[in-house]
């Protein structure tokens, strides 16, 4: 079983994990009322965080946030699609359709369609892409096809986004509200504890019964991971070219 890295989480990205691993819970722990009702709080937690959340983030940029979910999304279907041109272009050189055929397969790891998503989903999708894309045979790839500058129309809308969802984010006059002071730590809390039960439940007594609803859990929780691994490499490769800039001056 994977380890549910919830200390990285947002609070969106919080809710959004307990929304998805709650009822898998409910269902594997059916019968156990100890763990069904540690389970029932963290969906009491859930819904006082997105209450909470609700009085607390200014309405005031909803417009902003969608612009930029536009911006970004226009940015990828763009690249998107001209990687698809590449890789089928009967008149392009085999070099060049090889090139986009290697970066259609990046693409396709991380979803053709991945701007379909909410919000908190796409940009750890996004994320997790521009990792790939600035790989260096990635790199190598896009400059063969002149989509560099694509490829950074991409990385700075996505850029953007979070610029703007992060302000939205910031807690009003500087001070959290309590419910959610109260509250996040508690479902952190309760998600890693009936999440560690399961992994022993998986370790210690496997049953038919238990084995689907633990592969589902595992699933899930490698899909909430993804994205936050992800934002964790990009951050420590941005610390690491500022580092080295700083160094250079």
């Amino acid at each position: 079983m994977d380890t549910l890295i919830t200390s990285h989480l947002a609070n969106e990205e919080l809710t959004a994990a307990a929304e998805r691993v709650l009822p898998v819970l409910e269902r594997l722990f059916d019968g156990n009322p100890v763990l069904q009702s540690i389970a029932q709080a963290s969906g009491v937690d859930k819904a006082g965080i997105h209450q909470a959340a609700g009085r607390e983030l200014g309405s005031e940029l909803t417009d902003p946030i969608r612009l930029a979910d536009e911006a970004r999304e226009n940015a990828f279907t763009t690249l998107r699609d001209f990687v698809g041109v590449w890789a089928k272009n009967g008149a392009a050189s085999a070099a060049q359709r090889e090139a986009g055929g290697r970066l259609r397969a990046v693409f396709g790891k991380h979803g053709n369609t991945l701007h379909r998503t909410g919000y908190m989903v796409e940009t750890g999708l996004l994320g997790a892409l521009l990792v790939d894309l600035g790989s260096d045979s990635s790199r190598q790839d896009l400059e063969a096809l002149g989509l560099t500058a694509s490829c950074q129309r991409l990385a700075a809308a996505q850029a953007e986004f979070e610029r703007i969802w992060d302000q939205k984010s910031a807690p009003s006059a500087g001070a959290e509200v309590p419910a959610l002071r109260e509250r996040v730590p508690a479902l952190k809390r309760r998600l890693n504890l009936l999440v560690d039960v399961a992994a022993e439940m998986e370790r210690l007594n496997p049953s038919t019964e238990t084995s689907g609803l633990l592969t589902k859990l595992n699933e899930i929780i490698k899909d909430l991971t993804a994205p936050v691994q992800a934002r964790q490499t990009r951050e420590a490769k941005d610390a690491e070219a500022e580092a080295k800039a700083a160094g250079a001056t």
